[in-house]
């Protein structure tokens, strides 16, 4: 599979390859009009994209045969996004607070507690940390000058387990 942006209303800008021959995927968005892929990926038994009409978001699945959609979800822009193990993905907003999808068989958006201050990017369970199924949440990765704080999410609540400074040589990049 290959995704783009789509000028036109319809499908989104997903296509397969096959016998040497590119074709829409047929992946259309119950709210209609113009979609915008904003992600991509490869799941055990078929692809997974994220994708924007308007201001509502989408979670698609593909298992080879036909796409499931997830609900909307009504967001303002997109700060960060990416997917987590088993067709899960996971959402921050513009403003507001982050969401997840845990996969097709539970296609709705949840939100997780408003991520620390300098959050850019949220580490989904079981994507190289941890062991799928341990219990653990997600980390929040927080960002500010030479200093990264690594929070996570555990009871409802974000907790510092990590602090690393980074030496940064300001100006050294010409």
């Amino acid at each position: 599979m290959a995704a783009g942006s789509c000028a036109r209303p319809g499908p989104a800008g997903v296509f397969t390859h096959a016998d040497g021959t590119w074709r829409s995927a047929g992946l259309v968005l119950p709210a209609g009009g113009r979609a915008r892929v904003l992600g991509l990926t490869a799941i055990a038994g078929g692809n997974e994209a994220l994708l924007a009409a308007g201001n509502s978001l989408f979670a698609a699945w593909w298992n080879g045969t036909r796409w499931t959609v997830s609900a909307p979800l009504t967001a303002d822009g997109v700060r960060a996004f990416g997917f987590g193990p088993d067709g899960s993905a996971w959402l921050l907003p513009g403003r507001g607070r982050p969401e997840i999808v845990a996969g097709a068989a539970s296609s709705t958006w949840r939100p997780l507690p408003p991520v620390p201050a300098g959050t850019q990017v949220l580490v989904p369970p079981g994507t190289g940390r941890l062991a799928a199924g341990t219990g653990e949440s997600y980390d929040a990765l927080a960002v500010a000058g030479s200093r990264l704080t690594v929070w996570r999410l555990s009871r409802g609540a974000w907790s510092r387990v990590q602090q690393v400074t980074v030496p940064v040589q300001y100006g050294s990049s010409g």
